[in-house]
């Protein structure tokens, strides 16, 4: 389970008061991260009670199952600095229109709306013990057929933001 202790923050990506090299190195590090939680063999469940940004939202993304309440919210931010950010896994989520839209209009959205997108699902108090109490070999292979094709999306996005972002946050509004 990852969730925030700041109270209406889940997570806001990358600190953009580090250096322009630093915001790069700390960028490809994080496609590391969502990685490692596409092939982990254990459910990772993102619970968003605040603000998800950014890196945020591609840890959401990453993870088996993000839970939302009402007063969460979510931004993908990366076209307005230069990166292609969420377009791996988001388009397989809310379809590749509404997809285009969210990504390239940079607009917040609601918790309620995320959930209604299926970007999220509802906050449930039960669901960790729920997902504890089946058979774990079933849970392997339930999360490997899910994630099924996002690591070569993932590896692709990472490697083409890479190559070509230099760190800047320019035309981030």
């Amino acid at each position: 389970m990852i969730r925030s202790e700041v109270p209406e923050v889940f997570c806001s990506g990358i600190n953009l008061k580090l250096g322009a090299a630093e915001r790069a190195a700390l960028s490809d590090r994080l496609y590391a991260l969502y990685e490692r939680f596409i092939v982990s063999p254990v459910i990772v469940v993102t619970e968003v009670c605040g603000i998800a940004v950014g890196g945020g939202v591609q840890l959401c993304l990453a993870a088996d199952i993000c839970m939302a309440t009402s007063s969460a919210s979510f931004r993908f931010v990366g076209a307005g600095h230069g990166l292609a950010v969420g377009a791996w896994a988001l388009p397989s989520i809310v379809g590749p229109q509404c997809a285009a839209e969210i990504l390239l209009s940079m607009r917040t959205i609601g918790g309620d709306e995320a959930i209604e997108l299926g970007l999220a699902v509802p906050y449930r108090a039960d669901l960790i013990d729920r997902i504890h109490a089946t058979e774990p070999g079933a849970r392997v292979r339930i999360q490997s057929l899910l994630s099924h094709g996002l690591l070569e999306r993932l590896r692709r996005e990472r490697a083409d933001n890479f190559a070509t972002w230099t760190g800047s946050i320019n035309g981030l509004p």
